[in-house]
């Protein structure tokens, strides 16, 4: 369960715009934020036109797809893989997370296998089979969405959220010494355009070199929680969401609108989705055209969603608790679709 942001953060927001880190000498960008694009204007789309998929897995987290399925965690722990074609439940790996222990989010691909948070304080090296192949202690932060993998490295925040760690992606072995952050309460990485990315949001983007392990810029967009990069680069938060020149390190395009902590942010080619609860969930950006191509809308309101775009489909964990809905969906992000 992701925790929500207090909203003492917006009363530091002002006193951290330009903050800098002390162990850098690295730029910060600060220029004149674009007018936001507004959705107001956007089509609107049943989001049951655009269904492929529906998947019944339980209480579904972050999708992750590799190996030519889609992964996941459910609330009791456990790992399902998805059939990435058909959307059928192909098979539930138990991870043994003992109860009533509580729960953590991370969940990422390697080259050949799955690290999987099994635990606050444990984290497991799962095979494309399903078989854990080792088993780590690390004081990672919880609610840390995806861990990602670059360089033959995890890079995960620990516990405080004041640092950035790196674990050996075949052992899970710490390497190195953390990277402190600029400032604390940071949230979610990623990695991608030769650097990880790490989304602070009393601050907003931090550029780390993987092979430095330096910070080498940072750019100010406060409130940032959500960093999404591939072809592209974009930070999302309460202040909207920012697509970013990853080397001048400014603020090429910024649209109004605001994943919030129940929320997601994916990219893919030129395109992103921002996920976000209620009942316009899923927002399609045109990156290349600089537009907000479509919003989907459904009757029934999200309640908590995350989104991965792989292979021109983005697939969407759909859970409501009061609602008793759990699935994974797939949905097409180009043409209507019958959903089932």
């Amino acid at each position: 369960m992701r925790v929500a942001v207090s909203a003492c953060v917006a009363l530091l927001v002002c006193a951290c715009n330009d903050v800098t880190s002390p162990k850098s000498a690295s730029p910060s960008a600060t220029a004149a934020t674009p007018t936001p694009i507004s959705a107001a204007g956007a089509q609107k789309i049943p989001l049951a036109q655009r269904i492929r998929t529906v998947t019944q897995a339980g209480r579904v987290g972050i999708p992750i797809v590799a190996f030519g399925s889609v992964w996941a965690k459910t609330g009791p722990g456990d790992v399902v893989r998805i059939d990435e074609t058909t959307g059928k439940l192909e098979q539930t790996y138990p991870t043994d997370r003992p109860a009533p222990v509580p729960g953590c989010e991370g969940m990422g691909a390697t080259e050949n296998a799955l690290w999987v948070c099994r635990r606050p304080g444990t984290y497991i090296r799962l095979t494309p089979q399903g078989r854990i192949s080792h088993q780590v202690s690390f004081d990672g932060y919880h609610d840390q969405l995806r861990i990602p993998a670059m360089a033959g490295r995890l890079w995960l925040l620990g516990e405080d959220r004041t640092a950035l760690h790196t674990l050996d992606a075949a052992t899970g072995k710490e390497v190195g010494a953390p990277i402190e952050m600029p400032v604390p309460g940071c949230d979610n990485v990623a990695v991608g355009l030769d650097a990880v990315w790490v989304a602070c949001h009393l601050l907003g983007l931090v550029k780390v070199d993987p092979v430095s392990r330096s910070i080498s810029g940072t750019v100010s967009w406060p409130g940032g929680s959500y960093v999404a990069v591939d072809t592209h680069l974009l930070i999302g938060g309460y202040r909207g969401v920012a697509e970013v020149d990853p080397h001048s390190l400014t603020v090429r395009s910024a649209f109004d609108l605001r994943p919030d902590y129940k929320g997601d942010l994916t990219t893919s080619g030129n395109q992103a989705w921002v996920a976000t609860s209620g009942a316009t969930p899923l927002t399609q950006l045109d990156l290349n055209g600089q537009t907000v191509a479509a919003v989907l809308t459904t009757p029934d309101p999200f309640d908590f969603v995350g989104v991965t775009l792989a292979h021109g489909t983005l697939w969407v964990s759909d859970s409501n608790d009061r609602a008793n809905r759990h699935r994974m969906l797939s949905v097409s992000t180009t043409a209507t679709s019958t959903s089932p």
